[in-house]
């Protein structure tokens, strides 16, 4: 029973009583009738107002915590006029306060948090005790290369996304860095915290590439310079010495003459043949930065297929490019991205040899417009797969291993991402992307 519902009670048990006393005395002492129903009725107004000081604090009370359950700390309680109550009401008015400066504190802290996360160039991921994802940041959707929806409240090994499968497999404390798609680093960092009760856990992820290719690019290019060096500067002084020792083949005698010539000849040409392999790694190492301009790559294609198709001919091969409805204009390098495009295609050729098929074609993706060169060739194999673009590696027998290194070389240069892989259909695919801008 309610302490509201007693106090009613014990009032109308108290004037039942009386009334009963009344009805014992009437009408034998008609004054003293009088007198009680006076009391009676002082009294029922009396115990009226106190209930009614009692109860109307607490009615506000409840109200005021009925709107702190439901988070609204904006309005506070009005004094009663009585000390007691007031010294309550100035006390819960305090607490009011206090919670209200903590929650603005909060939604502040929180909101700067949330900024600085949104902000980060480091991609960051949110997980709960389920390994569901929570939380993430705009760098880390731009990693994945997939859209919001695509990514919320799922697993990492559910997502279309080789990076997210091997963040799966990350355990908690792990660091390392992961390579996907033969040229593609990241740096990766899995750690946990507790909150609410339950374990949490957040992934740190880096695009570790550009740190990576320019760090092997200094590598070899100390390696070429040093090579250059030498082998220039021994064989320019090799072929003089041969080429004057040909000014005395008339003093051989004729029977050996034609050997000495020859032999002397041969040792030039391939010693001009090393300079010249030579200068082929100098060049990669000398490739200047892209003169950048607005250019749709339609005509890139155009000019792309023009070049190439009387060599696809040639070997029964079908070159089918597939150009885009609209104009996609991005600000390139025209004559290294027709280089980078020649060259891809080229080893299409290589790997279909005959009778295939070549296919260049756009894909749409929300902020990213695709390059794709697809072949049915001979494909990559998982052992070379990580190997495709590491400098002067190659599957061809008089290969230097170039080709994929300019590539590499040039799209780094642009900023653009790319990858190249061999699905389950025989397929493989040379993929460049270019983030969508203006058209001007």
């Amino acid at each position: 029973m309610k302490p509201r519902t007693k106090l009613v009670l014990l009032i109308v048990i108290i004037h039942a009583l009386l009334v009963l006393l009344l009805l014992s005395t009437w009408p034998e002492n008609i004054y003293l009738v009088i007198a009680i129903e006076i009391v009676l009725l002082l009294s029922l107004l009396t115990f009226f107002q106190l209930y009614k000081r009692i109860t109307n604090p607490l009615t506000i009370f409840s109200s005021k915590i009925c709107h702190s359950r439901h988070h609204d700390f904006n309005s506070r309680f009005l004094k009663t006029g009585q000390p007691e109550m007031d010294k309550l009401v100035e006390a819960c008015n305090k607490m009011i306060e206090e919670i209200q400066k903590e929650r603005v504190h909060q939604r502040q802290q929180h909101l700067f948090l949330d900024q600085l996360i949104q902000a980060s160039p480091t991609g960051i991921i949110i997980l709960d005790s389920d390994q569901n994802i929570v939380t993430f940041n705009r760098a880390a959707l731009l990693l994945f290369g997939l859209n919001e929806n695509d990514i919320t409240g799922k697993k990492l090994n559910t997502l279309e996304s080789k990076l997210a499968d091997e963040l799966y497999h990350l355990n908690d404390g792990d660091s390392k860095v992961i390579q996907i798609d033969s040229v593609q680093y990241y740096k990766c960092q899995k750690s946990r915290f507790f909150n609410g009760g339950f374990h949490h856990y957040f992934i740190m992820l880096q695009d570790f590439t550009t740190e990576m290719l320019k760090t092997e690019k200094v590598a070899y290019e100390k390696v070429i310079r040093l090579m250059s060096h030498e082998i220039n500067n021994s064989i320019g002084a090799i072929n003089s010495i041969l080429n004057s020792a040909l000014n005395y083949k008339n003093q051989i005698s004729k029977i050996d003459r034609v050997d000495y010539e020859n032999a002397l000849v041969v040792a030039i040409q391939r010693n001009e043949s090393l300079i010249s392999l030579m200068k082929n790694f100098a060049d990669v190492v000398r490739i200047s930065e892209p003169q950048k301009e607005p250019y749709d790559l339609n005509n890139l294609l155009k000019s792309t297929f023009t070049l190439m198709h009387p060599e696809c001919q040639k070997r029964s091969i079908d070159l089918n490019v597939a150009l885009s409805d609209t104009p996609l204009y991005f600000d390139i390098d025209v004559k290294q991205m027709e280089q980078v495009l020649l060259n891809i295609i080229k080893n299409s050729i290589e790997a279909i040899k005959k009778n295939g098929e070549i296919k260049v074609f756009f894909t749409h993706r929300s902020s990213q417009i695709i390059l794709n060169v697809q072949d049915n060739g001979m494909g990559i194999s998982p052992e070379i797969k990580h190997r495709l673009f590491s400098p002067f590696f190659s599957t061809k027998i008089k290969g230097q291993g170039l080709g994929l290194t300019i590539i590499k070389e040039i799209l780094i240069n642009h900023d653009l991402r790319f990858r190249l892989e061999t699905n389950g259909h025989n397929l493989t695919t040379f993929q460049i992307e270019f983030k969508r801008q203006q058209v001007p």
